[in-house]
């Protein structure tokens, strides 16, 4: 692990208990997802995706997360936000087999409706106007 990654691991850590807004939150998450990334994936798949920086990965991921949070009626839980990044954090040092978003990190937001991704894991049985 370079420097800059563990001055950077360090400064989230430190400004994370400080208690996130959703908008910190959804910067700290695209940082800490990019770091995982460019840690852990294949070196192929981050030329493929034109990533050689957080800078160059967030254009591409942070839509996903604004998305997470972007429904009526969402609610935005400070504590699981900080234990996602955490997790997230964790991530980029073991680069664990199967890749993916921690578990915790679908509860930072919930009760979306109206447009918004529902991230709560209790919900996965989704369908869709027809029913089906």
């Amino acid at each position: 692990m370079n420097i800059k990654t563990i001055t950077t691991v360090a400064l989230t850590l430190f400004c994370v208990g400080c208690g996130m807004n959703q908008e910190k939150f959804i910067e700290k998450a695209v940082e800490a997802d990019c770091t995982y990334r460019l840690a852990c994936y294949d070196e192929a798949v981050l030329t493929f995706e034109g990533w050689d920086s957080v800078a160059s990965c967030s254009n591409s991921v942070r839509a996903q997360w604004e998305d997470a949070g972007s429904g009526a009626g969402c609610e935005y839980d400070k504590k699981t936000a900080k234990a996602c990044i955490q997790s997230l954090e964790a991530q980029s040092e073991s680069c664990p087999t199967e890749e993916g978003i921690p578990d915790v990190c679908l509860n930072v937001f919930t009760l979306c409706t109206d447009g918004g991704d529902d991230t709560d894991a209790a919900d996965t049985n989704d369908t869709d106007s027809s029913g089906e």
